[in-house]
C-alpha cells in the first residue's frame, strides 16, 4: 500500500539570483514564498474585507480601502520604490474613515518557513524574513516595532509575522492614522516589479492547440485499459459494504469511480455530440460522470429531458456510471413555497428552507419525484430503477454557512424561529464560527424526511447529503446516518473581489505542497472505516499555475486514503465547449478548454482508478515544495527547481528563457501496456508547466489577481532533462504528441549507463 512520507526542513543551497518583489494591488509586496500586506482583524479574528482601487493598478503607489460590511472604515495606500543602493523603500499607511473596532491591525508577512528569530512575541527594528526556503530579506523599520510570529498552517495558511500590531480590542476614530516605514534589503539583491503582468505569445509562452477528441489507438487512448465494464449496472445495484463499494453481483470486489462533472448545458448536447462525448470519456479513462447544475433546465423543458436521457443512455451503454443531486440550482419562486413575495428565492436559502419549512420540503418532493420517476425512453427504465445511476445526493452543498449574508440567512425570520426551536438563545450565530450543532440539526431534518421520501418511491440508489460539511471523520456529525459520505475540496478556488463571478478574482497561487494544501488530505475530515467516501467536486483551479500537479497529487493521496470515488469539477459548463474551438482557453475549472487540467487527469486515472498507487512510495517535501511518487507502473513528481529521482524515472528542470528562471514542473511516466515501467514497451510521459490564454492579464507578477481572461492556449516554456532506466533502452523510441495523441516529431535520444536520456 502506498504510504506518504513527509520530509523535515530543507538544507540551505545558498544564493540563486535576486529576490523578485512585486507591488500588489492592495499596496503590499509579494515574493516567491509569500508577501507583505496590511491585515485588519475584527474582534474574534475574522478579517475585514480589503478592496483595491483598480485605477491605481500600476506604478509604485497603490490605493485600497478596508470595509466592515457596507461601511468603509479605512483608506489605505502602499508605496514602494527601488533606490540607487539596491534597497526597496516602502511606506504603508491607513487612515480611519469611520469609527471601527478592531482586534488587530498589522503589516503582516506570509512566509514559507519559520523566521530565524523563531516564533512568539518580541520587539525589533531589524527583522529577517525567509522568502523561498533558501534566501532571506531584511526589513529595517524606521522605529522599533512590536511583532508576533506564528505557525498559521492550522488555518490553511503559512507561517506568518505581524508587525506593529495592536493586540486587544481598540476603537479607532475618524482621522486616526497608522503608518509603517520600512527599508528592505537582501544579500542576493532585489528586483521590483510595479506593472501588471500580461501573458503574450513569445519565447516564454508558446502556442498549443487544445484538441478534445483523442485519436483511437494513440498513447492518449486509455479505452484499452479495462477501466469500464459495460454496460453500467450489469452487475446489479451498488452496495455500501463497510467502508467500500461493491456491486451486488460481484460480492467482495471493491469498486472505485473516477470521472468528471458536466454542468448546465453540457448535460444537454445534441445526439451527435452526445455520442462523441461518451466515446471521448471512455478514451480519457473515466468510468463515471456527475450530472450537475442540470435541474433548472431539466424542469423547464421536455426537449432538455430528452437530450439528457440520450446522453445518460449512451454513457451507461459504454460502462460509465452516473451520480447526481436532487437539488442544485433549480430556480424557485417565493410563491412556490407559499410566501407572498415577488421574485425568486436565493438558492442557498431554499436549501435551508427544505429542512425547516413545510412548503419548501413539499416543493422539493414534487421535483425529486418527477426526476426519479421519469422513464428514460432510451433505456426503458425510470431513474429510480436505474442501477447505472447508483449514487444520489439529496441537496448539493446545503451547509448552513453557504451564502450566509448574501442569501439573507443572517436576517431570515424562519431561520431565527428554527434557531429558537433548536434551543438557541439570542441571534443566530454565523455557522462557520459557531460550530456545527445547528447546521447538523437542520441537515438531519433534510436527511430524515427527504431520504424517507426517496425511499418511498422505491429508489434503490445509495443516498447522501451534506457534501460540503466539515465533520466527515469516522462517526462525526451526520456521517453515521448516510449510505456513503461525500465531500468537496478546491485548491485556488477563485475569490471574487468586487462582484461574485465577475473579474477581478484572486487565487492564492502558492505552491500547495509548501502551503499544506489541500487540507482535506490530513485534517481528519476524510474517510473512516465504516462508510464509503467520495469527493464529487474537486479541482486545482485556474488560473493557478500549480494546477498541473493536481492529478498526480490527488490520485496518489486518494489511493493512499482509500477513497471510493472522485469527480473532477468540471469537464465543461457549456455544450458549446464540448467541441474544438481554437479561441477557447483556460478558465477556472473546465478540463474541456484547459489542456493542463485534461493532461493532469491522466495521472489520477492511472494512480487511482487503475490502482498503480497500490505499491511504491510517495514523498512530500513541504520545505522544498516538491513531491516524488514511485510505483511500478507510474513514476514522477513535481519540482520548482530541484532534480527528481523517482525510481525508473529521474529528471531535472531548466528553461530556454534566461529572463524567467526555472519553470515549476510536473512530470511523470506511466506504463500503457500494464507492465512495470522498466519492462514496458509502450509508455506515456507527461510534462506540464502552466497554460494561460493569450492576453491574460494579472495585477502583478505573482499572478494572484486576475484582471482579464485570455483566448486560446499558451504553454509556459520549460525544459526537462529526462532519464528512464529500462531493461532494453536501446529498443525504445520517443515521439512528441499533440493534445489528441497524434505523433508529431521524433525526439533525439541517447543511451547511457542502461538509461534512455532525452530532453522535453
Amino acid at each position: 500500500m502506498l504510504k506518504t512520507v513527509l520530509l523535515p526542513a530543507a538544507i540551505s543551497l545558498g544564493a540563486c539570483g535576486a529576490v523578485d518583489l512585486c507591488v500588489t494591488p492592495e499596496g503590499g509586496l509579494s515574493f516567491g514564498g509569500g508577501g507583505l500586506s496590511v491585515a485588519v482583524y475584527r474582534p474574534g479574528w475574522s478579517e475585514f474585507k480589503i478592496k483595491t482601487d483598480w485605477k491605481s493598478s500600476s506604478g509604485n503607489a497603490r490605493r485600497f480601502t478596508v470595509w466592515n460590511g457596507a461601511t468603509r472604515v479605512f483608506d489605505g495606500q502602499g508605496e514602494w520604490t527601488m533606490r540607487g543602493d539596491g534597497t526597496v523603500r516602502g511606506t504603508v499607511s491607513l487612515a480611519c474613515a469611520a469609527p471601527a473596532e478592531a482586534q488587530c491591525i498589522a503589516l503582516a508577512a506570509s512566509i514559507p518557513a519559520v523566521p530565524a528569530s523563531g516564533l512568539g512575541d518580541g520587539t525589533a527594528r531589524d527583522y529577517v524574513l525567509p522568502v523561498d526556503g533558501r534566501r532571506n530579506v531584511r526589513l529595517r523599520f524606521d522605529t522599533t516595532v512590536r511583532y508576533h510570529a506564528q505557525d498559521s498552517r492550522r488555518w490553511g495558511k503559512a507561517w506568518s509575522v505581524r508587525f506593529g500590531e495592536w493586540q486587544g480590542r481598540r476603537t479607532y476614530a475618524v482621522g486616526d492614522r497608522l503608518e509603517w516605514n520600512v527599508t528592505i534589503s537582501s544579500p542576493d539583491g532585489l528586483s521590483l516589479s510595479t506593472e501588471p503582468c500580461a501573458i503574450a505569445e513569445g519565447e516564454d509562452w508558446v502556442r498549443v492547440q487544445c484538441r478534445k477528441d483523442v485519436v483511437p489507438g494513440s498513447a492518449l487512448d486509455f479505452s484499452g485499459m479495462g477501466l469500464q465494464d459495460a454496460p453500467a449496472g450489469k452487475h446489479g445495484w451498488l452496495k455500501a459494504v463497510g467502508g467500500r463499494f461493491e456491486f451486488e453481483g460481484l460480492p467482495g470486489a471493491e469498486q472505485r469511480f473516477y470521472g468528471v462533472n458536466l454542468c448546465f448545458t453540457a448535460n444537454y448536447p445534441d445526439h451527435a455530440t452526445a455520442d462523441m462525448l461518451a466515446d471521448r470519456l471512455v478514451r480519457c479513462g473515466y468510468n463515471t460522470i456527475r450530472v450537475h447544475h442540470h435541474d433548472g433546465a431539466w424542469a423547464a423543458s421536455t426537449e432538455n429531458r430528452e437530450k439528457l436521457d440520450y446522453l445518460v443512455a449512451k454513457c451507461i451503454a459504454r460502462g460509465i456510471y452516473i451520480t447526481t443531486d436532487l437539488y442544485v440550482s433549480r430556480p424557485v419562486k417565493w410563491r412556490d413555497v407559499g410566501i407572498d413575495r415577488d421574485g425568486e428565492m436565493n438558492k442557498q436559502l431554499y436549501k435551508t428552507y427544505v429542512g425547516i419549512h413545510e412548503p419548501a420540503f413539499s416543493n422539493w418532493c414534487v421535483h425529486a419525484k418527477a426526476f426519479l420517476e421519469h422513464v428514460n425512453p432510451y433505456t426503458g427504465r425510470a431513474y429510480k430503477d436505474e442501477p447505472g445511476m447508483p449514487l444520489v445526493s439529496l441537496i448539493n452543498e446545503g451547509h448552513l454557512g453557504m451564502g450566509w449574508k448574501e442569501s439573507g440567512k443572517a436576517d431570515d425570520p424562519l431561520l431565527a424561529a428554527a434557531w429558537r426551536e433548536f434551543g438557541g438563545k439570542g441571534e443566530v450565530p454565523v455557522p462557520w464560527v459557531a460550530g456545527g450543532g445547528f447546521d447538523e440539526w437542520i441537515n438531519a431534518k433534510v436527511w430524515t424526511r427527504c431520504g424517507a421520501f426517496v425511499r418511498s418511491l422505491g429508489a434503490k440508489a445509495l443516498l447522501t447529503n451534506d457534501n460540503n460539511g466539515r465533520r466527515h471523520g469516522e462517526g462525526e456529525g451526520l456521517t453515521p446516518r448516510y449510505d456513503y459520505v461525500d465531500n468537496h475540496f478546491y485548491v485556488d478556488h477563485p475569490n471574487f473581489l468586487d462582484e461574485r463571478w465577475r473579474l477581478p478574482s484572486r487565487c492564492e497561487n502558492r505552491n500547495p505542497i509548501r502551503a499544506g494544501q489541500p487540507r482535506i488530505f490530513g485534517n481528519g475530515w476524510a474517510k473512516g472505516a465504516s462508510k464509503p467516501y467520495t469527493i464529487t467536486e474537486w479541482n486545482f483551479s485556474g488560473p493557478g499555475r500549480y494546477r498541473g500537479m493536481g492529478g498526480i497529487l490527488t490520485g496518489a493521496r486518494a489511493a493512499e486514503q482509500e477513497w471510493d470515488g472522485l469527480w473532477r469539477f468540471a469537464y465543461s459548463h457549456s455544450s458549446a465547449n464540448l467541441k474544438d474551438n481554437p479561441k477557447s482557453g483556460p478558465g477556472y475549472f473546465d478540463g474541456a478548454t484547459d489542456p493542463l487540467i485534461a493532461a493532469s487527469d491522466r495521472a489520477s486515472v492511472c494512480l487511482y482508478l487503475r490502482r498503480d498507487a497500490g505499491d511504491g512510495a510517495f514523498v512530500l517535501d513541504r520545505e522544498r515544495g516538491m513531491m516524488v511518487i514511485v510505483t511500478s507502473r507510474t513514476c514522477g513528481g513535481f519540482t520548482e527547481d530541484r532534480p527528481v529521482d523517482a525510481g525508473a524515472l529521474s529528471f531535472s528542470v531548466s528553461t530556454n528563457s534566461v529572463s524567467r528562471g526555472v519553470v515549476p514542473t510536473t512530470l511523470w511516466v506511466s506504463s500503457l501496456d500494464g507492465k512495470p515501467i522498466r519492462e514496458s514497451s509502450r509508455m506515456l510521459l507527461t510534462h506540464l508547466t502552466d497554460v494561460q490564454g493569450a492576453g491574460t492579464l494579472f495585477a502583478d507578477d505573482a499572478r494572484t489577481i486576475l484582471l482579464k481572461w485570455g483566448r486560446g492556449c499558451l504553454v509556459e516554456a520549460g525544459v526537462a532533462a529526462v532519464s528512464l532506466r529500462l531493461a532494453k533502452p536501446e529498443a525504445v523510441g520517443v515521439w512528441g504528441l499533440d493534445t489528441a495523441g497524434r505523433r508529431q516529431e521524433r525526439i533525439p535520444v541517447r543511451v547511457e549507463g542502461g538509461a534512455l536520456r532525452f530532453e522535453v
